[in-house]
């Protein structure tokens, strides 16, 4: 292997990247932003944990919701 190699990713693997990269920044901006409008200041690390959860949480929802679009049709 030399050096410098970088196994080739799929165009699917990179979107899903990029998905939950912007899913993860836009949840972890919005609570900066909506929590200090009603006062309550949070610090980036605090809101970078809190949107490391619920970007977990609202792509596994999205994905499940998803596959079983289907469901009520059959």
């Amino acid at each position: 292997m030399s050096r410098g190699y970088r196994r080739s990713r799929s165009i699917v693997s990179d979107a899903m990247s990029a998905i939950g990269s912007m899913t993860h920044w836009t949840i972890r901006y919005l609570l900066i932003f909506l929590l200090g409008k009603i006062g309550i200041e949070i610090g980036d690390e605090v809101a970078m944990v809190i949107a490391y959860i619920l970007t977990g949480v609202l792509l596994v929802w999205l994905g499940v919701w998803s596959s079983l679009w289907w469901w009520p049709f059959f």
